[in-house]
């Protein structure tokens, strides 16, 4: 599918908050800590809430208006895996006007604290059935695509604050104007 997931890198955090056009972001839920915490079990996803897109780059030109066309939500649900490995499910949802298209990942532990691995387990379901989100997207979604055997690994870069991730690449082929020369970015806001 032309939506691949591609490899992913959370950019260091050059821009400020100021640039960002979040507009108030003292609503946004800042206890999250981007490491991973520890229960009487053993680990704890450090990621855990839900996250929307708020901002959307193509080589760092601001294209959010045109994501915002496109998708009417990007938004992924991330909750401990219960396992005490500090790994992460997550249920990506993408949804436009006549399409909405769920995903699980997972985000896997590391003592490492720049590092960060996803593994993409595939689309579950699709809504209607073989919808497509009507941009010149020749591929149809379908249950079962988007699934990888590979992890993949992020570098994780902590001075974006709590409550802001910046990933590129991870949605890079749901822009398909965007070159993947000039990679797509998605600034994401835990709610």
């Amino acid at each position: 599918m032309n939506r691949i997931l591609f490899l992913a890198t959370v950019l260091t955090g050059g821009i400020a908050c100021t640039n960002s056009g979040l507009g108030d972001v003292s609503n946004t839920d800042t206890s999250l800590q981007p490491t991973a915490g520890t229960t009487a079990g053993g680990n704890a996803c450090a990621w855990v809430g839900t996250w929307q897109v708020s901002q959307s780059w193509c080589g760092g030109i601001d294209i959010t208006t045109d994501w915002e066309t496109k998708y009417d939500t990007t938004r992924m649900v991330v909750s401990d895996d219960g396992s005490g490995s500090g790994d992460c499910d997550v249920a990506f949802t993408l949804i436009g006007s006549a399409c909405t298209e769920k995903e699980s990942w997972s985000i896997l532990y590391s003592t490492d604290d720049s590092t960060m691995s996803f593994q993409f387990g595939g689309i579950d379901s699709c809504d209607p059935e073989g919808c497509e989100f009507g941009f010149d997207d020749p591929d149809p979604c379908l249950v079962g695509d988007h699934t990888f055997a590979d992890t993949i690994d992020l570098d994780l870069d902590n001075s974006m604050g709590d409550g802001l991730l910046r990933i590129t690449g991870l949605l890079q082929s749901n822009i398909p104007e965007c070159p993947a020369a000039n990679a797509v970015t998605t600034q994401w806001v835990r709610n």
